[in-house]
């Protein structure tokens, strides 16, 4: 699934796991972000959002060629 994403991309999500893992000694509690990096999480949920939708008004067809091409 991430071999698709751009270099940039997977350094964010990485970023994101990085902070919702909790680290030795430390609590369990989310990382506040800041105003940027919220910004850019929304934007990837709104990607994300918009690739199951398109993907419903694509030919079986076409999802399978790209599942086998990845």
């Amino acid at each position: 699934m991430i071999s698709g994403l751009s270099d940039d991309n997977i350094r964010f999500l990485l970023k994101i796991i990085h902070r919702l893992i909790p680290q030795d000694g430390e609590k369990n509690t989310f990382a506040i972000l800041s105003a940027d990096e919220d910004n850019k999480m929304q934007t990837f949920l709104r990607l994300d959002a918009a690739r199951a939708e398109i993907q419903q008004y694509l030919p079986e067809e076409f999802l399978e060629t790209i599942s086998n091409n990845l």
